[in-house]
């Protein structure tokens, strides 16, 4: 994975409805999950994060629950632990009926912008 990004303001919007595959990240049977054993590719989620968060200098990764299942919020607490940095995740929950999907994300990414320029600042 190569990410090329040249602002200083770099926002990951993550979205599912249902887990990343292996049975650490949910507590389905493991018949319904066609790759129990992980990433059929066999990528390494830590890595992955941590090239995300010190190579890519992301700013925020933000996950969005669509239908808050609790396999989502499984796969997160296993998100926040791999990267070792549980404030750089931020979740949101939505439903089909939500109306503050679109005011969370842009909640989310202008908190994010205010902050990096703050902290962009001569001096901090």
């Amino acid at each position: 994975m190569h990410m090329d990004w040249r602002s200083k303001v770099r926002i990951i919007i993550h979205m599912g409805d249902q887990p990343q595959h292996g049975t650490d990240f949910h507590d389905m049977p493991a018949n319904e999950d066609n790759f129990p054993n992980g990433d059929p590719e066999g990528r390494d989620l830590r890595a992955m994060l941590e090239y995300l968060r010190h190579d890519c200098k992301v700013n925020l990764y933000t996950f969005i629950h669509l239908y808050s299942t609790p396999s989502t919020l499984k796969m997160l607490r296993q998100f926040r632990q791999n990267c070792r940095a549980s404030r750089w995740i931020e979740e949101c929950h939505v439903d089909q009926y939500s109306s503050n999907f679109s005011s969370s994300i842009l909640d989310n990414v202008s908190s994010t912008i205010r902050n990096t320029i703050q902290q962009s600042r001569p001096g901090r």
